[in-house]
């Protein structure tokens, strides 16, 4: 089912939508946050509520149609990286710092230096782009919490069950025997900390098992680590809630699955990105948005914490288990925010209540807003940057065959669902977006996902790699 079409908004949504219409009415604005492709739909929605053509810098031009002269100019940083965080890290360096061809550019569109920087999800604290203050920079208490070997101590503050853990030095003797106490049966993860910087995507996290393989990843993270996170590894669906510190209160949203993929005969995890197809059990929901809630009451409580925060573990047997918490917008928000459509701007909405605007909305009427619409329409979509190469954006529409296999759909056919290859910072781009119409809502989209991965790399060399749900 598509999202909603953009209609006259509700009282409800106007409450939150004319205090941003305020603090964006005739401003310029240097969009940052992705590649020049994926900040398009940002460059249209602050259009729309009023603000000036915007500037798009991104971190390369992206996989997609780049926007027309109308809506917005732009400028592709050249940037490469191994992964999703390398990628990320250089470009936050690069946007406080920019190239002289950047400056110049940035300078031809806004010569008075009077713009302001929009983003919405960066890792680190990224203060300015060439000078122009950003909106919504997170103060450093907020920041910290981003970090994965102090996060359970806030865990404990704020009453939420989680599985045993021991925080240790990055040393191959002190994470061999936390891992020996600590092991279920499936081996344990070991997170680094953030002395280096905040990681996310799954980088960072190493899946292991034996005395051997802790020693060695133990080894290879002190490099760039000081301490260590040790917990077992949770058998389960990986899935996040989130929350909206903002207007009157909080706000607390579905359940999204994490498509987590693995490595087929191996321990290596592999992110792609957030869908909304699965619904867990009614109770299992339920205790996610509650542990989301008392977040929430501890975040504003310990930090004065605004904005919105992403609440990330997986759903095992005995219940929900967090394993982070990222206090920022996350990828899951923006995945919610494409099924209720362009009138309602959860990402703007979390920049603008981070930076203090007065927004005072009802935090129980968006809630139930966004509730209905991201029940009604669902996202099964799932994306990876790999090392291969692919110079150029091409679609191809898959459906079933007649054995019930993933095949390149026959021309005049219903697609059942969309294959896009193109170029990333790191390479390549590949992402699969399933029709939801042909998939019931329910069951988890990461097997689908690894599919047509699998399908991409056997058919078009994709280079995603052998891969397989959770």
């Amino acid at each position: 089912m598509p999202p909603p079409a953009e209609s006259a908004p509700s009282a409800a949504l106007t409450a939150w939508r004319d205090p941003l219409r305020q603090c964006l009415t005739g401003t310029k604005l240097v969009l940052v946050g992705g590649p020049v492709v994926g900040l398009v739909g940002l460059a249209r929605q602050v259009r729309a509520l009023g603000a000036a053509r915007p500037f798009l810098l991104g971190c390369g031009v992206g996989t997609g149609v780049l926007p027309r002269d109308d809506e917005a100019e732009w400028h592709a940083l050249d940037i490469q990286g191994a992964d999703d965080t390398a990628v990320i890290r250089r470009y936050e360096q690069l946007l406080q710092a920019p190239p002289p061809d950047a400056v110049a550019a940035l300078d031809r569109y806004d010569s008075d230096h009077r713009a302001r920087a929009l983003g919405l999800i960066l890792l680190g604290r990224v203060t300015d782009v060439a000078g122009r203050p950003r909106l919504g920079v997170r103060p450093q208490a907020w920041l910290d919490l981003e970090d994965k070997v102090v996060i359970d101590a806030f865990f404990d503050r704020a009453g939420i069950a989680r599985a045993p853990s021991a925080i240790v030095p990055a040393d191959p003797d002190a994470a061999a025997a936390a891992a020996h106490s600590l092991d279920e049966g499936a081996g344990v993860v070991c997170a680094a900390d953030a002395s280096q910087g905040v990681h996310g995507g799954g980088c960072g996290l190493r899946w292991v098992a034996g005395d051997g393989e802790v020693r060695d990843v133990a080894a290879r993270m002190a490099a760039t680590a000081q301490r260590l996170r040790i917990m077992p590894f949770l058998r389960g669906t990986p899935c996040s809630v989130h929350g909206l510190v903002a207007g009157d209160g909080t706000a607390v949203f579905r359940p999204v699955e994490l498509l987590t993929l693995r490595g087929i005969g191996a321990r290596s995890l592999h992110y792609a990105g957030c869908a909304t197809l699965w619904d867990p059990p009614a109770t299992a929901r339920e205790d996610m948005r509650t542990a989301a809630r008392r977040v929430a009451v501890a975040l504003h409580r310990d930090v004065g914490y605004r904005g919105s925060f992403t609440l990330d573990g997986v759903l095992t047997d005995a219940g929900f288990r967090p394993t982070e918490l990222n206090p920022r917008i996350g990828a899951g928000l923006m995945t919610l925010e494409a099924a209720c459509g362009p009138d309602l701007p959860l990402g703007l909405i979390s920049v603008f209540a981070v930076d203090g605007a007065p927004l005072h909305g009802s935090a129980a009427a968006l809630e139930a807003e966004v509730l209905g619409r991201t029940d009604r329409c669902r996202v099964a979509a799932a994306r990876t940057l790999v090392a291969t190469r692919h110079a150029a954006t091409t679609h191809h529409e898959l459906q079933r065959d007649a054995h019930g296999h993933l095949a390149l759909a026959r021309p005049g056919a219903t697609s059942g669902g969309r294959l896009t290859l193109g170029p990333s910072a790191r390479g390549g781009f590949v992402a699969f977006a399933a029709n939801p119409a042909h998939l019931p809502p329910g069951p988890r989209f990461a097997p689908l996902a690894a599919e047509a991965f699998a399908f991409a790399d056997r058919v078009l060399g994709a280079g995603v790699g052998p891969v397989q749900a959770i």
